[in-house]
């Protein structure tokens, strides 16, 4: 990504022109039908425009990777709370782990 997309709000960065009154990514994401949303874990945009909460009311199908189950599942309890009528939920959590668990239902 180029560095126009690093926005933080928290700190005053050189060159950084972005007002933190408008989202920069999901407002513009908001007609979407089918949605694939992945980040590293580093970039934080996604969170932060959670806070400006566009209603995502014709999205059916979302794929998101495990950026949102930090800070408590807040990107993925949004999502389910602003998308009514979605229909496929994919989650691609790879946390580097080993072990295996098995569920008997």
């Amino acid at each position: 990504f180029d560095q126009q997309y690093h926005y933080c709000f928290d700190v005053p960065c050189e060159g950084c022109d972005r007002q933190a009154r408008f989202p920069v990514v999901l407002e513009g994401l908001s007609a979407a039908t089918n949605l694939e949303l992945t980040s590293d874990d580093q970039l934080c945009i996604f969170r932060m425009d959670l806070k400006w909460c566009p209603m995502f009311s014709k999205l059916k199908c979302l794929l998101l990777n495990k950026w949102c189950v930090a800070d408590y599942f807040t990107g993925l309890v949004y999502f389910l709370q602003h998308s009514p009528i979605l229909e496929t939920l994919t989650l691609l959590l790879d946390f580097q782990t080993h072990e295996v668990y098995i569920l008997k239902v």
